[in-house]
């Protein structure tokens, strides 16, 4: 490759890309291949992870798979690659999806009390399109649409920044899916990047900082759900020690997924499966289904929200994150009504 003319190795890189995608899309949709009544399944387990969100994976007992890796970005290439398309309501009923806004970063920012981030959370302010104009030299950041490869970049830096990842990690990590993103980092970009928001925010390094000394004297965390840790640090070296740290950083923003686990069992409850019926758990994400006559769900897309946005208490303060509730006649065309 490195013989070949620059033009002809990037065609051919992005030939071996295509075709990795494409297989990795076939095989998809072929372990998707529903059972004999049509649906497809998947076995949902709370021990299937360290942060206490819920994994998908298959039974022995019937026909099932992972319904939580369905790439999103992959469709955008091409509608072919579109999995969630396949995946349709029952007649007469329509799929909702009640999905958290940025959860981890909010709970992060209250967590790690920095200051500058909770004022903008609290006074409505993007801080996405905010940090786009200290890093742009913008003064008419405020107009600046979510489609702006420039918001994405902000994005992307800053939900790496906060979690404590380096500018070499951040590079890599995204030029290796620019095809799906449209952001891509130099060197110098990726450290500028990182560079501008901790002088924004110091709030973060303090945090990263505490999370250390706990660590070292008790090897241990508790989220402000009350889940315990225990991070094994024995013998590591300096890089790891870091990445352990980055590791407890996260964890700690992960505890939105005991949030979302307490408004499953309040929706399931309070109100399934009577008008509404709990299908999966994704991510941030609780996905169901309801009659599709829009008086129903749209009664089913308040109350979802309502109980989504039950206050959390973060040290004493109530803090609300927004939740967006959609629905859709299937999994990848969804609307807000909500």
């Amino acid at each position: 490759m490195k013989q070949t003319d620059k033009e002809v190795a990037r065609e051919i890189l992005t030939l071996l890309l295509d075709a990795q995608k494409a297989g990795t899309v076939r095989s998809t949709f072929k372990r998707l291949a529903p059972g004999e009544d049509g649906r497809i399944r998947t076995v949902l387990s709370p021990g299937g992870t360290e942060t206490g969100r819920l994994s998908s994976g298959t039974s022995f007992l019937d026909k099932s798979t992972n319904l939580q890796n369905l790439a999103k970005k992959v469709a955008k290439l091409d509608p072919l690659y579109n999995v969630r398309a396949i995946i349709i309501a029952d007649p007469g009923r329509i799929f909702w999806a009640a999905d958290y806004s940025s959860a981890e970063r909010v709970l992060l920012a209250y967590i790690a009390r920095e200051r500058r981030v909770i004022k903008q959370i609290e006074a409505g302010i993007n801080t996405y399109k905010w940090f786009a104009g200290k890093l742009f030299d913008m003064s008419d950041w405020e107009s600046m649409t979510k489609d702006d490869p420039r918001y994405h970049t902000c994005k992307t830096i800053a939900l790496a920044a906060d979690r404590g990842v380096g500018w070499k990690t951040l590079m890599n990590t995204t030029n290796k899916d620019s095809d799906l993103t449209g952001v891509s980092f130099t060197a110098k970009e990726a450290k500028r990047g990182i560079q501008l928001f901790h002088s924004l925010y110091p709030g973060y390094k303090r945090y990263f900082a505490e999370v250390e000394d706990q660590l070292r004297a008790t090897s241990e965390l508790v989220n402000i759900c009350g889940r315990k840790r225990i991070f094994f640090a024995r013998r590591r070296s300096r890089a790891e020690w870091e990445s352990l740290v980055k590791e407890g950083v996260s964890f700690q923003a992960q505890a939105v997924g005991d949030v979302i686990n307490s408004r499953l069992r309040a929706i399931y409850t309070e109100y399934d499966p009577d008008p509404l019926r709990i299908l999966l758990q994704i991510h941030d994400e609780i996905l169901g289904d309801c009659p599709k006559d829009r008086l129903t769900y749209m009664k089913v897309a308040r109350l979802v929200k309502r109980v989504m946005e039950q206050p959390i208490d973060i040290f004493g303060k109530e803090v609300v994150i927004p939740a967006e509730v959609s629905v859709g006649k299937n999994w990848a065309n969804m609307r807000q009504v909500l």
